[in-house]
């Protein structure tokens, strides 16, 4: 991901107390990996119904190489089954937890200084929760593309995989009962 300036690739930030998702990184991921595309990365965020415009394809986006390191990173992601940083991070918050002063008896001040000390902290945890969203938003695409492409679009419930993945997709369309599981498909 050229196009992102390695030392300010933000997916998240926060304004005014309110958190702001840059979607066009996943999206832009989406689009530079096999098997996924922007749409599918736009659906796992937001569901069938998003009023997203469209995405605009770039040079860079069939890069044989640039795939191959986005399939890399998302491979990884979908494969891992331990995850070190994270278990550093709770080990460090249980720490300054167990180290905690009494709050209730700090002066205004020493709460200040207090979470001013704690920034770092929660710039490295923060930054971790990206990174493990972002794994659980890819993982949740691959899920659905290979769901539909089993079940197929217009026969969503003939699986109950495909079923889950059909309700969750519309606030309120269960499948009609006439729909019944092929023997011929994959279990």
């Amino acid at each position: 991901l050229e196009e992102i300036d390695d030392g300010h690739k933000v997916m998240f930030e926060i304004f005014g107390g309110y958190m702001y998702l840059n979607l066009s990184i996943a999206r832009l991921m989406g689009a530079r990996s096999s098997g996924m595309t922007p749409e599918l990365v736009d659906m796992g965020f937001f569901g069938s119904q998003s009023s997203l415009p469209a995405y605009v394809p770039r040079p860079n986006d069939d890069d044989p190489e640039i795939v191959a390191r986005v399939d890399g990173l998302m491979f990884s992601w979908m494969t891992a089954t331990e995850f070190p940083r994270l278990d550093e991070h709770v080990a460090e918050v249980e720490a300054l937890v167990a180290a905690r002063p009494d709050l209730g008896t700090a002066s205004e001040a020493g709460l200040v200084a207090r979470m001013r000390e704690m920034m770092p902290v929660f710039a490295r945890v923060f930054a971790t929760h990206g990174e493990v969203s972002a794994a659980a938003s890819v993982t949740m695409g691959a899920i659905t593309a290979m769901t539909l492409a089993w079940a197929g679009p217009d026969s969503t419930c003939e699986s109950p995989a495909a079923s889950v993945a059909w309700r969750r997709s519309r606030p309120a369309s269960p499948c009609g009962t006439s729909a019944a599981w092929s023997p011929a498909r994959p279990s």
